[in-house]
């Protein structure tokens, strides 16, 4: 069952981090495995304190909104766009960029595709590999700043909450290892409920592989700092009792460099999204206690858990050019859905 906080005791493992690479056989893209400090920041946000101890109020005490989000909450990380390879440290203005649709039958077709879109900058364009079925659905749940994609609610419901934030019932997740008499149904953001493969990605999204931050003093330290700073002191309902965990890129600043590979031009991404885990019960005194891990780096390209690092990214890649660039955001938007929407022409065959 999903709801089991993680040992508090760390592991005494010797680590060697190594920068792991992923080639795309599609476009020559490059995946980036980066040591956790150069793409995590301590420094809780606004955003991020309103979600973890905001005082929306529920069963007799403060609760943020995390307690619904057993599940996906993307597009609240950050984006550094560089120039080059990482030791050119060029950046790049989010205001200068523009997407592009590279292929426009792709975009028709039903089918998942990963070579259909580009970031243009400075007139040269620049593949970022992303699905381009998700497009669509990926901009407008972020066109109506919602947070949670995807939930299964072991830790709590509110059905306004969950209305409010056009969280739709959807089935049991196949994933899930919760005893028959104790699961749960899913429930999914409307953008992302249908077709089914959509759904899907969620649903393995909200089950990834995760790993423990590595044991050396410059992680651990990181580790213990975003926990402080989410951690919530109030002590709840004495009836209060529950915990999960939820995906979620607040505190991550992914790299994206515009480089050049294989002869092609393409955008590199490192960073991955982070875990966090809370339980609340009488053995924790009836406060929230956490632990943080960060999602496993994808071992095989285009498999589940490459998938969901690819959702995280680009979405935090649309919502930083949507916030640094709106209009070229709405643009894109506009264009994409008139590609996808326009008809088809019909195919005439020739006279036998």
């Amino acid at each position: 069952m999903k709801n089991t906080l993680k040992e508090l005791a760390r592991r005494v493992v010797a680590l060697v981090l190594v920068a792991l690479l992923i080639v795309s056989s599609l476009a020559g893209q490059v995946r980036l495995n980066l040591e956790v400090s150069s793409f995590v920041n301590a420094a809780t946000s606004v955003a991020a304190k309103g979600f973890f101890r905001g005082a929306f109020r529920f069963a007799g005490g403060p609760r943020g909104n995390f307690r619904y989000a057993g599940g996906v909450v993307p597009g609240k990380g950050k984006v550094d766009f560089w120039k080059g390879n990482p030791k050119e440290h060029a950046k790049i203005d989010s205001k200068e960029l523009k997407f592009v649709v590279l292929d426009k039958e792709k975009l028709r077709n039903n089918s998942s595709d990963y070579d259909a879109i580009a970031i243009q900058w400075k007139g040269v364009n620049y593949l970022i590999s992303t699905r381009d079925d998700m497009l669509i659905p990926s901009m407008k749940f972020l066109e109506r700043n919602s947070d949670i994609a995807y939930t299964i609610p072991y830790g709590g419901f509110n059905a306004k909450y969950f209305k409010d934030n056009a969280l739709e019932e959807a089935r049991i997740n196949p994933n899930d290892f919760a005893p028959p008499t104790e699961i749960k149904k899913g429930y999914v953001a409307k953008e992302f409920h249908a077709p089914v493969d959509h759904l899907s990605l969620l649903e393995d999204a909200d089950f990834a592989k995760s790993e423990m931050f590595p044991w050396d003093d410059k992680a651990d330290a990181l580790r213990d700092a975003l926990i402080k700073n989410i951690t919530i002191p109030e002590v709840f309902d004495p009836k209060a009792d529950g915990g999960t965990y939820l995906n979620a890129d607040y505190n991550v600043i992914y790299q994206a460099y515009f480089d050049d590979s294989s002869g092609k031009k393409v955008i590199n991404v490192g960073g991955v999204p982070l875990r966090f885990f809370w339980e609340q019960s009488a053995y924790t005194g009836h406060k929230v206690e956490w632990d943080v891990e960060k999602l496993a780096f994808p071992a095989v390209e285009f498999d589940k858990q490459d998938q969901t690092i690819m959702f995280f990214q680009t979405m935090a890649i649309l919502k930083q050019i949507k916030d640094g660039n709106p209009t070229e955001f709405a643009r894109f938007l506009k264009e994409v859905e008139a590609d996808i929407n326009a008809p088809v022409a019909p195919v005439i065959k020739a006279a036998q």
